[in-house]
């Protein structure tokens, strides 16, 4: 699968989908996932893809936000998309949220459409100073699904074990 145009990214936002990147990290077979103190649960880094920003931008900019400048510096410029998630939120959930399209029109969002992105990490320490998780940690398959489990919230655990899945198939993770 290719990288997404910005015109297609922009065709995402009309639908009411926020744009965003799973930012898989991959070092010698495993999986880099992160402990979010804040929400309670492990998780594969992700952000939102911004107006005029490429998929690639948006991942070098969420593992420097979410991360560090060093990790960012780690990853390999060259991404797979693995596969691609929806989440749709529950209607009493959308009230006030919105998203802003490449025009600057304003719209009322309904979820997010997330691009599972693979790529390689050469760094394997983490400055967790720098880092906005309470813990990070390189997991093979099996225990990537074990974290994913524990995730409460439905939308986030399915797109995360489908990311686990999709890595798996493409021989990433074991």
């Amino acid at each position: 699968m290719r990288e997404p145009s910005l015109a297609e990214l922009d065709k995402i936002r009309r639908e009411g989908y926020r744009p965003g990147v799973v930012v898989c990290l991959i070092n010698q077979e495993r999986l880099l996932m992160a402990y979010s103190v804040e929400h309670g649960l492990w998780q594969i880094p992700q952000g939102g893809i911004m107006g005029g920003e490429s998929l690639m931008t948006a991942l070098v900019r969420t593992v420097e936000e979410e991360l560090g400048e060093e990790v960012a510096s780690g990853v390999n410029l060259s991404l797979e998309i693995v596969g691609v998630d929806r989440v749709e939120f529950p209607p009493n959930k959308t009230e006030g949220k919105s998203i802003m399209t490449e025009t600057g029109e304003e719209l009322s969002m309904k979820g997010k459409h997330y691009f599972l992105a693979k790529s390689e990490c050469l760094v394997t320490e983490f400055d967790m100073s720098k880092c906005v998780y309470g813990v990070v940690r390189w997991v093979g398959y099996k225990e990537a699904l074990e974290l994913a489990s524990q995730i409460y919230q439905r939308g986030k655990r399915r797109m995360t074990e489908t990311a686990i899945e999709r890595l798996k198939e493409a021989k990433a993770i074991t």
